[in-house]
């Protein structure tokens, strides 16, 4: 970032507005040259530099697409015009009169993992029935116009353009107004598609009690709550996946390892150790600018993802190996 005395002088490199603003870099390569949505200056060695007014017309821009507006649409609308249409925007998506009109959240469950684990938890909660749970997406489909549920609970193990264009066409062929992915990797053009208005994401591996709440959020007072964590559910932030293990079972695990004679284990729980310390680190890290904050968000996401790999690779470990844990 480079500065004057004006703090609306602040310039901020590519990558960094990309953080900011959760725009990919060739996005904003493509909205600058189709659609001139901002002109950014340019270094003398021509990478570009975005100003703090350019960076809230571009986050403007964003929230409007992901809430549906084509991005030719809203391209060339002024700053106010932006900010008003965003506001109706978001009083209309509050209202969401179909689910919230309703006191029970109807779940149609696709996936192999979850299938068993939600209709067990939800069993016997009155606000949560699940109307049908699928092992594949074959079957699902097969039955889809039927099955009248209010919420699609997606299980996709990897998210990229085409299986997010597979879910905004179930959504539009089940009537459901809500659909819930829970996904392991995925990338920022494919949750580009997917508008926040009708998709929340979640990072596997993901509890029950996760799944209800943001269900509870989408009925009865939910969508429009102050309730921060149900705030950042429903908009698709990236929620920090829990722990698999902790540190006490994660040292019982290190000292089998040695008995066995294979320091693997050993090795995979001094990573996801670390892992977890530089999280917590890396939200405690002070921040002096919004690009600090954004490289610090960023570094906790790619940690908590790592530690969720680690963990994946350690219970691959113990049940090869048969470790009592």
């Amino acid at each position: 970032m480079t500065t004057n005395n004006n703090s609306k002088s602040a310039t901020y490199k590519i990558g960094a507005v990309s953080k900011m603003t959760g725009i990919a870099p060739d996005t904003l390569r493509i909205w600058e040259r189709r659609y001139d949505v901002v002109t950014p200056e340019r270094t003398p060695a021509g990478g570009r530099l975005y100003n703090n007014d350019q960076i809230s017309r571009l986050t403007l821009v964003k929230n409007l697409v992901d809430a549906g507006d084509s991005i030719s649409s809203v391209a060339g609308l002024e700053l106010e015009v932006l900010q008003e249409r965003l506001a109706r925007s978001r009083q209309t998506q509050s209202g969401l009169p179909s689910i919230i009109n309703e006191q029970v959240c109807r779940l149609a469950i696709i996936g192999e993992s979850l299938r068993f684990k939600i209709e067990n938890a939800f069993a016997t909660i009155d606000t949560m029935e699940v109307v049908a749970s699928f092992s594949d997406a074959a079957n699902f489909e097969t039955a889809i116009k039927t099955l009248k549920p209010n919420v699609l609970l997606i299980e996709m193990p990897t998210l990229h353009q085409d299986s997010a264009n597979q879910v905004l066409e179930w959504l539009q062929q089940s009537d459901a107004m809500h659909a819930i992915l829970v996904y392991r990797f995925g990338n920022t053009e494919s949750f580009s598609r997917l508008p926040k208005s009708k998709c929340s994401l979640i990072q596997a591996p993901v509890d029950p009690a996760s799944i209800q709440r943001l269900c509870q959020s989408l009925i009865g007072t939910g969508i429009h709550t102050d309730n921060h964590e149900s705030q950042s559910l429903l908009y698709g932030d990236e929620i920090a996946a829990p722990r698999k293990y902790d540190d006490e079972t994660l040292s019982r695990v290190a000292m089998v390892s040695t008995a066995i004679r294979c320091e693997c284990p050993r090795h995979l729980t001094e990573l996801i150790i670390s892992l977890s310390a530089f999280e917590r680190y890396s939200l405690e890290c002070e921040s002096r600018s919004p690009e600090d904050a954004a490289l610090h968000t960023y570094l906790n996401t790619t940690a908590s993802r790592a530690r969720v790999m680690i963990e994946n690779a350690l219970e691959k470990v113990i049940e090869i190996d048969n470790i009592e844990i």
